[in-house]
């Protein structure tokens, strides 16, 4: 600063090695009385030297580099009036002043840079005043007294420094205060007070910013203060999001979008359950539910959110349970037996519990087998040739016409397969054709010669002949006997080999 105080700089003083007072010049040589008087002469010197040795010789030694550390005084009483211990003693008092001296010199910087005249100029001034007075005293030799007095000057820096870093504290609460008050003026002076004493504050420097943006802010929170007022959650969420993209650490707004948060998540939670509870009531009991799920994601700790679901759940089970019922109950009517299967062991699936269900699907299962087994023959007459599915047939037959009630289907079924169990032993006209030369053989009926023309009679089914001749390729024909048709077939070897 241009006005800083300077202690006053103490010039070293010169060290007089004079005779005593009262010494009179050396005698002649080799007068007795003059030797006498020139060896007292000799050893006033000699204490000169001394005196000089404890005085002057430390200050030339231990002088630092300051502007401000004093040298040895130039008025100090005459050393040989002075007994050597209080010498030492002075000695030692000045070399702590000049300890005591340098470190205050570094508190007097330090303050100057935390700009102390703003905010402690009448205490600065006194320490300077402290200071000076121990500089005064100095250099009049009272080094018991400057060392003291800068011991005072001392204590009060130490005393500045430590309001320095309360007031850093207290300033940058009062700053943040201000900014919750809305008061610009007075945090952007807080806050300029805690920079110029500690230029990095991180803390203050974010708060000047922040006071900054007050004229940006406070409209926005007015606004959303006017929308929680009106209860118009929406819009004041909006407006505190804008805010709080300007200032994120605004305090006010945050508590704020917090309740307005809450107050929408209320708002989403109650709509989810009126409507859910009005999809119940007219039997929706799949909206209702997939409402109670979305008021339960708001508000996952809702109590009621949750009965009404496990209610909804419950009743669209058995809503689903009943209509499936349903539908297999009249699939059993039309005799479509694997759907009808089907959908008992769908509502087995959701509750195994349904007895009808049960009961349903043994009925359904076992008349789906019965249904399958009778198309099976119907669907290809000819197997009946075969005395295993012959066997086979009938036994399905007897076991149709044992179930009661019995539908139209069944009944179709029962006489359909009565005439093919009939058919298939009723034997068919069979023209067999050939060249008189091949050796004809009629697979598991027997050989039959050669021939031109011949009539059998066969049961439905399928059948291989065969033909062979010397000479020639063998031939094979496979052919099949259905009921009710005549059947004519032509086999000969005809190429050479």
């Amino acid at each position: 600063m241009s006005d800083k105080p300077q202690f006053e700089t103490i010039d070293p003083a010169t060290v007089e090695l004079a005779q005593a007072p009262g010494a009179a010049p050396a005698a002649r040589a080799g007068s007795g009385r003059g030797a006498r008087l020139a060896v007292i002469a000799a050893g006033a010197v000699l204490v000169a030297l001394m005196i000089g040795v404890f005085l002057v010789l430390p200050g030339l030694v231990e002088r630092t580099t300051s502007e401000a550390v004093a040298p040895p005084p130039t008025a100090a009483p005459p050393a040989a009036q002075t007994p050597p211990l209080r010498q030492a003693e002075l000695a030692q008092a000045r070399r702590e002043a000049q300890d005591i001296l340098a470190r205050l010199l570094e508190a007097q910087d330090t303050l100057e840079k935390k700009q102390v005249n703003l905010w402690a100029e009448d205490d600065f001034a006194a320490m300077n005043a402290l200071a000076a007075q121990g500089d005064a005293r100095y250099r009049q030799g009272a080094f018991d007294e400057a060392l003291q007095l800068y011991k005072d000057a001392r204590a009060k820096s130490e005393a500045l420094l430590a309001r320095a870093t309360a007031l850093v504290a207290e300033k940058n609460g009062e700053g943040g205060k201000a900014l919750a008050d809305m008061d610009q003026q007075r945090a952007e002076a807080a806050f300029r007070l805690v920079l110029a004493i500690d230029p990095d504050n991180t803390e203050a420097r974010t708060g000047l910013a922040r006071a900054g943006l007050l004229p940006q802010i406070r409209p926005l929170l007015e606004n959303a203060r006017g929308q929680v007022a009106e209860k118009r959650w929406g819009q004041a969420k909006g407006a505190l999001d804008a805010l709080l993209a300007l200032d994120e650490r605004h305090t006010e707004a945050r508590h704020m979008l917090t309740q307005v948060e809450r107050e929408i998540r209320a708002e989403e939670f109650n709509g989810f359950m009126g409507v859910g509870l009005v999809a119940m009531q007219r039997g929706d009991y799949r909206q209702a539910a997939r409402q109670f799920e979305q008021a339960l994601k708001v508000d996952p700790a809702s109590e009621d959110a949750r009965v009404s679901l496990n209610q909804a759940r419950a009743a669209l089970q058995a809503h689903d349970i009943a209509i499936t019922l349903a539908a297999a109950q009249e699939q059993e009517a039309a005799e479509q037996w694997a759907q009808a299967a089907a959908s008992y062991q769908q509502v087995l699936d959701a509750d195994d519990s349904v007895v009808s269900a049960r009961v349903g699907l043994l009925r359904s299962q076992a008349r789906a087998r019965l249904d399958d087994g009778i198309a099976a023959i119907l669907a290809d007459p000819l197997r009946l040739a075969s005395g295993t599915v012959y066997t086979q047939a009938s036994q399905l037959l007897r076991d149709a016409e044992q179930v009661s009630p019995r539908g139209a289907r069944l009944e179709t079924q029962i006489t359909a397969l009565r005439l093919a169990l009939e058919k298939a032993r009723q034997p068919v006209t069979v023209h067999l054709q050939s060249d008189n030369q091949t050796q004809v053989t009629l697979l598991r009926v027997g050989e039959m010669g050669a021939f031109s023309s011949r009539t059998i009679e066969l049961r439905p089914g399928r059948y291989v002949v065969v033909g062979s001749r010397a000479g020639f390729r063998d031939v094979r024909v496979e052919f099949e006997v259905a009921a009710d048709s005549a059947v004519s077939v032509t086999i000969a070897c005809t190429e050479r080999v």
